[in-house]
């Protein structure tokens, strides 16, 4: 959805006239380091989630359910704050030369 968002704005400006067609050399920059965050995120909760093993299921219980004792962490869990936030620090938005 964000890579959807991104590309979107900067499109819908260009057809309108309002930014430069450089404006989409950007989207590359703002977006490739949360794409990768993202990609290795859901890769590791794979993993986790599935584990190959009785034993590592076993483990993935149990931390689970020792977390899940503790509002603090349940809310943290059920909020997603594992996701790496996006980031337009690498963007030529940002970094004018």
């Amino acid at each position: 959805m964000r890579d959807a968002a991104n590309l979107a704005w900067k499109l819908t400006g260009v057809i309108k006239g309002h930014f430069k067609d450089e404006i989409l050399d950007s989207y590359d920059p703002e977006r490739r380091s949360h794409i990768k965050d993202m990609t290795a995120l859901t890769i590791s909760l794979g993993q986790k989630i599935m584990p190959t093993s009785r034993f590592k299921a076993w483990v993935r219980d149990c931390v689970m359910l020792t977390l899940w004792q503790f509002s603090a962490e349940r809310r943290k869990l059920n909020r997603g704050d594992m996701i790496p936030k996006p980031s337009i620090a690498g963007s030529t938005l940002v970094n004018w030369s």
